[in-house]
């Protein structure tokens, strides 16, 4: 659906003051010039773009107006029947929403897209948000979550294919990686990760996945742990600083 508007219609609409208190408790802390970041949620995909927040259109429909998000230095096209993932940085906390794209909007040779937020929006601890690039050997395998009780006492016994991975980056929330197996997004796996001398077993729920035929490992998981505890979450977190710690301080060693 396309929305494009004339730029006094457009500072019209700026111009208009909404009341959200009453709306919803997440999206009522949003405001204008709250950085975001938008997420493709296709499974061959795994985009990411970087947008700014330029005004609240309509508290009821949860519509905003956004700066067009760039990737790769370039303005990303979104597309309408699309859902996309919202993150917005207000100024307390991070919110994860589910989002469509509504069309666009302009004001004199500025374009603005605008999203409709779908669903309550999830408040997230920047810990969890936070990643950390590196370089972890990881083994994993699927889980089962049919009903056949035979495959689930296997699963349980431990007697369940393992693959290997490499992880690319590291959160409280979850693990990019790369891996020559073919998993569906959704599916459950089960983890062993090594941080440091460390085996970690977490669960987790494959996001998004992208097919890079040029590459050794020919795919690319984001994955959400599922059912993680605060002492692993802590345990991840005091890992990634540590290592952070190494690094700066690696650098800053003189040379001989």
């Amino acid at each position: 659906m396309s929305m494009i508007a004339t730029g006094t219609e457009f500072e019209r609409i700026l111009d208009t003051n909404t009341d959200l208190a009453s709306e919803m408790p997440a999206f009522s802390v949003i405001e204008v010039g709250d950085k975001v970041e938008i997420a493709t949620r296709a499974a061959s995909t795994d985009i990411s773009c970087k947008s700014k927040i330029v005004n609240v259109l309509d508290a009821e429909e949860k519509k905003l107006a956004l700066y067009v998000p760039s990737y790769g230095g370039k303005p990303f096209r979104m597309l309408s029947g699309e859902e996309y993932s919202l993150v917005v940085h207000t100024r307390d906390s991070l919110i994860k929403f589910s989002c469509s794209f509504e069309g666009y909007i302009k004001q004199e040779e500025n374009y603005f897209v605008v999203i409709k937020i779908l669903d309550e929006g999830i408040k997230l601890q920047r810990r969890e948000f936070f990643r950390f690039t590196c370089m972890l050997a990881m083994k994993f395998s699927l889980m089962y979550t049919g009903d056949n009780e035979v495959a689930r006492l296997l699963q349980n016994s431990g007697y369940t294919k393992m693959h290997n991975g490499i992880i690319r980056d590291i959160g409280g929330g979850g693990v990019r990686f790369i891996t020559n197996e073919d998993i569906e997004s959704g599916s459950q796996i089960q983890c062993t990760i090594m941080l440091g001398h460390t085996a970690m077993l977490i669960k987790g729920k494959i996001l998004d996945k992208q097919y890079m035929p040029k590459s050794s490992l020919k795919f690319q998981y984001r994955a959400m742990f599922v059912d993680v505890s605060q002492t692993t979450q802590d345990e991840i977190v005091n890992f990634i600083f540590a290592e952070q710690r190494k690094q700066k301080k690696f650098r800053k060693a003189p040379t001989l």
